[in-house]
């Protein structure tokens, strides 16, 4: 945390001489969305994370709702913001959708899953746990608990029926996927935070839930070696993974990919210069920052079958209408793999067309403008498991090991 104060401060001086960097005079672009994969059925990170991240555009509008004229006030109000953030809202999400992480692994290999809130993790505790079969059911009827744990386990019940499993995989492999799925989610989320506000416009108030995608996989580190977890959790369970033990993967590993992904994001930093942003200029909306279009990278960190993964993303803005994304995922610590994707983003005044291919995953949309506060989206997702990111994210594994999804959205601009 001392290099992270560090490189704030620095931050804090070159861009408080360089005002004009990463400004935009647009608003940030915000949306209410219905989704054709949030029914219970699609497991699918990519919708209830888009919903994560429109939760948090709506909680930033709640922030920018009330103006204040002095630094002093706006300071104020941010702290008591920031604190309704931390203490209330980011659990609440993070909690469920970690446990959806578990769940949508568990699908994919063809187990339903369900969703408990619990305290203790006592079995009778555990038993007397109400079971939440989807995702809105479980993260709405936690914002009424005082709770702070969850637990995700297959219900018993097959979701369909594999052929066969693929070459070297066991149940072992299955259960894997599953442990590392809740972490994953989180990180996949800071990352959904990054896009978000390349392509929307970010804001201050992303920093919190952003630091806690980031750092999840520490925390959780943190905790395992205080014995706060007993006889099981998600790390011990990687840990114990034999792949893992032949790795040669411990526990610091995790930790200090977690805490490099942090410190390695030039999101981390823009996010903290939107605090000062705020209070001292009244600058609401963030920018991706960039070098002549360059876009500054970012770092994040999974855990996966064949080992730990760093991935590192940047892009280039040619205008206001086309960027371009680049993103290489390898493998540091394990068998030797990288993965590398390219997209690309246009928009104009009546649609967006956004694609990116991820090794052998293809994933895109088209936005059509219905008007100034309403869009409809059509969208296709192709995921191969034997990917990494395929691994952490196809919603139904097919004979052929692969899964095509179309889906709809409908959303209310403001």
């Amino acid at each position: 945390m001392k290099i992270l104060f560090l490189l704030f401060t620095l931050t804090i001086f070159f861009f408080s001489l360089n005002p004009i960097f990463g400004k935009s005079d647009k608003d940030i672009k915000r949306r209410l969305s219905i989704d054709s994969s949030y029914s219970d059925d699609k497991y699918s990170n990519r919708a209830i994370g888009d919903f994560g991240v429109e939760l948090y555009q709506l909680n930033s509008a709640l922030h920018d709702s009330i103006s204040l004229d002095s630094g002093f006030t706006r300071f104020g109000w941010t702290i008591i913001h920031s604190l309704f953030t931390e203490i209330y809202l980011k659990p609440k999400f993070s909690l469920a959708y970690h446990e959806f992480g578990h769940g949508t692994r568990m699908a994919a290999g063809t187990n339903e899953p369900e969703y408990l809130y619990v305290n203790n993790f006592t079995t009778s505790e555990i038993n007397a746990a109400k079971p939440y079969k989807g995702f809105f059911s479980y993260f709405f009827a936690g914002l009424t608990m005082n709770t702070n744990g969850g637990i995700a386990r297959g219900s018993g019940k097959k979701l369909f029926s594999l052929k066969a499993n693929p070459d070297g995989w066991t149940s072992n492999d299955w259960n894997f996927i599953s442990s590392a799925g809740g972490l994953n989610n989180e990180m996949f989320f800071s990352e959904k935070l990054e896009i978000s506000t390349l392509h929307d416009g970010g804001h201050l108030s992303y920093l919190i839930p952003y630091i806690s995608g980031k750092q999840s996989a520490a925390d959780y580190v943190k905790k395992e070696k205080s014995g706060v977890f007993g006889s099981s959790s998600d790390v011990k369970n990687i840990i114990n993974f034999s792949k893992y033990n032949d790795y040669g993967i411990t526990l610091d590993d995790i930790e200090s990919g977690s805490n490099e992904s942090l410190q390695l994001s030039i999101a981390t930093y823009q996010f903290l210069f939107g605090y000062y942003d705020y209070i001292v200029n009244n600058e609401k909306k963030i920018e991706a920052w960039n070098l002549r279009g360059i876009l500054l990278p970012n770092t994040n960190f999974y855990i996966n079958r064949k080992g730990l993964s760093k991935k590192y993303s940047t892009g280039f803005i040619f205008s206001e209408r086309l960027l371009l994304r680049f993103a290489n995922e390898t493998i540091y610590k394990g068998e030797s793999l990288s993965e590398s994707s390219l997209g690309f983003r246009y928009s104009n005044s009546n649609y967006t067309i956004d694609f990116e291919n991820i090794s052998t995953n293809n994933l895109g949309y088209l936005t059509y403008n219905m008007s100034d506060s309403s869009e409809f989206t059509v969208g296709v997702s192709s995921y191969d498991l034997l990917t990494l990111y395929g691994e952490r994210n196809i919603t139904k594994t097919g004979d052929d090991f692969k899964d095509n999804q179309v889906w709809f959205k409908l959303s209310y601009v403001y």
